[in-house]
């Protein structure tokens, strides 16, 4: 049965993808980028693997690093 891309796992999973495509884009560390928005490492990695969803204050953030509304940072996937 396939997955629900709407559940949290869903949600948090194709963030976490476009939240990684977008560092690794800029060429920045996890470590560099958490320490830059003043977020623990483990938490940027958590966010990116899809464990949990980043909360809006830490989307905004990142919407300032990478110079991206955090919409398309958050946005669901349904088709790919």
């Amino acid at each position: 049965m396939p997955s629900n891309p709407l559940s949290n796992g869903g949600l948090a999973d194709s963030s976490g993808k476009r939240l990684r495509a977008a560092r690794k884009a800029l060429g920045m560390s996890q470590a560099k980028l958490a320490s830059f928005i003043g977020i623990p490492q483990s938490t940027l990695s958590d966010y990116e693997s899809g464990k949990h969803e980043a909360p809006r204050p830490a989307l905004l953030a990142l919407e300032y690093v990478f110079g991206i509304n955090h919409i398309i940072i958050a946005a669901v996937a349904i088709v790919g």
